[in-house]
């Protein structure tokens, strides 16, 4: 195994020059008949971290809007640096599948500075992390969740309870650095919280996700075995569409990152959009 994590080194990029980048993907990380949506969020931003290549500038945001699903073979994106100023730039990536335009994605670059800083929220709830002892749920649904172990806090993975909040101790079970591209992977991992409200089987899939980081990564201070909390909550399901809001915090209750995404609903015998 990598020292770096399975994650980390599945998101090695060959540069092209001129703003491209390429990478043959296998099915590692395979969601819903296609890849894992929260693993080209990282590509896509690794991409565009190696373009600005400014350790200085760490991503503060990213926007990323999938247009049709990604599949396994080769993944390529064209980088452009739209804006690069003293304490922020601005990148954009066209991500591309199969040979078609699958993906769009915008980001935010800066220097951290410490001014008028307050945080105004409430605190992460107070789950106990798994002990020594405590088995993660056996319950999988696609191949990326092999990755991880899960250890439910908030609710099960039973549908139909009637709740709209969800959660609860995420683990790696290949170790890499507690970074931004984990933050994707875990903030799309966990079962979708509006599948706890259905009491029939219908894929959600992503649509949009906006992603803020309230760390600076890598967070060499976290121990990356150390299991993180992932809280999701979603507000409804309006025209064929359901929203859903994440948030991370580490063991000692600090928030490392919030997500807010857009589900498309695949009902039976509706094709994909």
């Amino acid at each position: 195994m990598n020292p770096a994590g399975l994650l980390q080194a599945s998101l090695e990029l060959d540069p092209r020059g001129g703003g491209i980048y390429e990478r043959v993907c296998d099915r590692t990380w395979w969601g819903h008949d296609a890849m894992f949506g929260g693993y080209v969020e990282a590509l896509m931003l690794r991409a565009m971290v190696d373009e600005l290549a400014d350790p200085a500038m760490v991503p503060q945001s990213i926007s990323a809007h999938f247009l049709r699903p990604f599949s396994d073979g080769l993944f390529r994106c064209e980088v452009t640096v739209e804006r690069r100023g003293r304490t922020m730039a601005n990148l954009s990536v066209r991500a591309y599948s199969a040979g078609k335009l699958s993906g769009l994605a915008i980001a935010n670059f800066g220097l951290r500075r410490s001014v008028l800083e307050f945080f105004d929220q409430s605190p992460p709830p107070e789950m106990t992390p798994p002990g020594e002892d405590e088995q993660p749920s056996d319950r999988t649904f696609v191949p990326t969740h092999d990755h991880y172990d899960f250890y439910p806090r908030i609710g099960t993975f039973e549908r139909g309870q009637g709740i709209s909040r969800v959660g609860g101790w995420l683990r790696q079970r290949h170790p890499g650095p507690v970074d931004a591209y984990l933050m994707f992977v875990l903030s799309d991992v966990w079962m979708p919280a509006a599948y706890h409200r259905w009491t029939v089987s219908a894929p959600a899939v992503s649509v949009d996700i906006t992603t803020h980081f309230r760390a600076v990564f890598p967070r060499l201070d976290l121990d990356p075995a150390a299991p993180l909390f992932v809280e999701l909550t979603t507000t409804g399901s309006f025209g064929g569409f359901v929203d859903e809001d994440v948030a991370i915090w580490s063991a000692t209750g600090e928030l490392l990152s919030q997500s807010r995404q857009m589900r498309f609903i695949h009902a039976p015998s509706t094709p994909s959009p």
